[in-house]
């Protein structure tokens, strides 16, 4: 198969707060296939396409070294799901993982156990456009902006350090607080409201003379040239979600080139992983606002 268009990826809240830790190219790859799975899909498929196709949609270069390297670090490092009341599960990312040195191809299969935290999701997960994603540099920042995606509709999300250190399995040089803060803290958040839609900042809170928590605040960025402002009653209706408009519609800028009917499929799509209900009304605002900000770069 060939890697599709597919943007956004769609896991459950048990799989975007679970313990595990990838290097920013290993996560490149999983969120990669992540996006390939589709809504309707009834079971995991084998993920096979071109190296040339990936680097071309990760903005990197894979060797084979680098392959192999990428292969032995997913096979070896566990993912911890929670599912409460002292239950756990833990899994590998994928039951294979193949190179074709003489096509030039790879070929991946998720872990069957993953089925519940991927497939036929309807309510409690989270979606992040991986194009977001791959913008970050950071191992740390790619894993700490899915869970704030989770939270972006709440605005605030308070986590313990402690906690938060076990989820993204920090090394333990990173275990004091200090280096904590200089290694992953601050150099995420700097990378995530550089690179992304989400605008964060975060307080700390003692316990005692401790730092024991952090207090994040995440706001959604419309853009730093169009805002909700700039347009009038007439361009956006108000009986429509004006956010979600401009969202969606700085979705679909990139693909204003494709037919209209791709186009319309890509925005349903989208509605779904954003649980909101799809409109010709809202199609034709989001083309005029996304034709917009094109025009104001």
């Amino acid at each position: 198969m060939n890697l599709s268009n597919r943007n956004i990826v769609k896991q459950s809240y048990e799989l975007n707060n679970a313990r595990y830790s990838l290097t920013a190219v290993e996560t490149d790859i999983i969120m990669r296939m992540i996006a390939e799975v589709k809504n309707e899909d009834e079971d995991f498929k084998p993920y096979r396409f071109k190296v040339s196709e990936l680097e071309k949609k990760m903005g990197k270069q894979l060797n084979r070294n680098t392959i192999k390297s990428i292969a032995d670090g997913i096979a070896r490092k566990p993912i911890r799901i929670d599912k409460g009341k002292g239950s756990f599960l833990t899994i590998g990312w994928v039951s294979s993982f193949e190179y074709y040195a003489e096509s030039g191809e790879m070929e991946l299969c998720f872990d069957p156990k993953l089925k519940p935290y991927l497939l036929k999701l309807q309510s409690h997960f989270a979606t992040a456009d991986i194009r977001q994603i791959f913008q970050l540099s950071s191992e740390y920042a790619k894993r700490i902006y899915t869970i704030f995606k989770q939270w972006q509709q709440v605005g605030k999300y308070t986590v313990e350090v402690a906690e938060w250190q076990k989820i993204l399995e920090v090394p333990k040089s990173m275990i004091s607080y200090s280096n904590f803060k200089l290694k992953v803290l601050d150099p995420s958040k700097e990378q995530i409201n550089k690179n992304t839609d989400l605008n964060v900042e975060y307080k700390e809170i003692k316990t005692g003379r401790k730092i024991t928590h952090i207090e994040w605040t995440i706001k959604k960025c419309v853009g730093q040239q169009m805002t909700i402002g700039d347009f009038n009653k007439e361009e956006i209706e108000t009986s429509i979600n004006p956010h979600f408009v401009v969202r969606l519609a700085r979705e679909i800028i990139h693909e204003l080139k494709i037919s209209q009917k791709e186009a319309k499929d890509k925005a349903k799509e989208r509605c779904i992983f954003h649980g909101e209900t799809f409109t010709e009304k809202m199609f034709k605002e989001a083309v005029a606002v996304a034709k917009e900000i094109l025009k104001s770069k």
